[in-house]
Parts: structure tokens; sequence; C-alpha cells
């Protein structure tokens, strides 16, 4: 984004380099085994991957990654602990609680973010254990906070977050969403990508839609040993 008018130069995704190493909303398990080495290989994951969406958007845009002078970062709750370097041991334990939940700022070398050495990093507030600054995005993007009628907002990722509310209190939770959407501890399936199927008609005939509009690959068939 341009700092000065607020218009964009440039957009880059990427997948989880995480997602190897297990669940996202849980603990994965190089924290589990070793957790000093196993924080810091999962934070240089996430900041390498920042790092290749920050080079994709510097090429597109035309501009240098030294004239990046701000960064603001999102996540769930654990994800923000690991890219900040904060262990999430207790996020993962009842009663589920969080390190930190308020902003944090940081110079983006102090993580290992390629932007202007004296550029700033803003990691947005967490509101819970399983509600995280990922929601704070939400409701800011909408708007939420400053509308005077009630309003409801649904993210759904690996946690489905739910917020109702408006300028006065704004109420939020958040529920297991990752086996449905994102194929995790489902024997038969996939995640929701291009080759899965989202609609399945049965009458006369059989009709179906594939997300991509490809060959379905999303139905496997039991095979007994």
């Amino acid at each position: 984004m341009d700092l000065v008018n607020g218009r964009e130069l440039a957009v880059a995704a990427r997948t989880n380099p995480q997602i190897p190493f297990g669940e996202r909303r849980r603990q994965p398990h190089p924290l589990r085994h070793d957790p000093p080495k196993g924080l810091r290989e999962l934070q240089e994951k996430i900041v390498g991957c920042l790092n290749d969406i920050i080079a994709e958007c510097c090429k597109t845009s035309g501009v240098g990654r030294e004239h990046l002078y701000e960064a603001t970062v999102v996540g769930n709750t654990t994800m923000s602990h690991i890219f900040l370097g904060v262990d999430p041991e207790f996020v993962a334990q009842a009663p589920y609680v969080a390190g930190f939940r308020r902003s944090v700022n940081v110079l983006g070398r102090d993580v290992g973010l390629h932007i202007h050495p004296h550029g700033l990093v803003h990691a947005l507030p967490n509101i819970a254990g399983f509600v995280g600054s990922d929601t704070v995005g939400v409701i800011l993007a909408a708007g939420m906070h400053t509308a005077d009628e009630r309003a409801l907002a649904i993210d759904i990722g690996t946690n489905g977050e739910l917020v109702v509310g408006n300028k006065d209190r704004l109420v939020s939770c958040s529920t297991a969403a990752g086996p449905a959407f994102e194929g995790a501890r489902i024997r038969f399936g996939m995640r929701a990508a291009d080759g899965a199927i989202d609609k399945l008609i049965i009458n006369h005939d059989v009709q179906f839609n594939v997300i991509g509009n490809l060959p379905p690959r999303g139905l496997l068939r039991h095979r007994p040993d």
C-alpha cells in the first residue's frame, strides 16, 4: 500500500509453510519436542514466507524494500506468538491463556522482516486464546467498531470466528472449522482447493460442481486392504 495516498500497489499470497509441522490452531510438533529450537524453526519458516511475499510485491510494484516503512501483521493467536518468537505453550492448554493480548510494535530487522532497517512492524492485538488478531483485522476492515447498526461477521478458516455488535459493544467466539475446510483429520476428501467437489445434486441424474472448473479429485473411493 502507498502510505501517502492509500493506493494498493501489489498483492501476493502463499500457503502457510508451517503446515507440514502439524495443526496450526494447536501447537505444531517442533514446539512439543524441543520448544526453543522448534520455536526458532517455526518463526524462520513464517518470516521466510513473508519475505517471499514482500519480494514478489516489490517486484510487481517496482518499489524497493528499502522503501517499505511499515508492516501490519495479523493471525490467529498461536501464529501471532510464533511470529514474534513468543512460546505459545499455554494457548494450547486450558484455560487457553495467551502470552500477550495487546498490540506489539517492533522493528522489522528484529524479527527478520526484509523492510527498511528502521521500518516498524505492527502486530495487532489478540482477543482471546482462539480469537486472534486476524479477527481484529476483520472488525477494522468492516468498520464494525464505528457502526451504529449491529452487524455479524463470520471468518471461516482453521477456526471459525464470529463477531456481533456495533460501536457500543462487540462480542466474539470461535469454533474449530479446519476439519471441514482444510481437510484436517479426515480420511476421505480434501481441503477446499481447485478440484474439490463443493456441491452435489442427486435427482434423475448426478450433478456436481468442482472448484476451479477442473476434473474432480475431491472424492476418494475406499479400497479394502
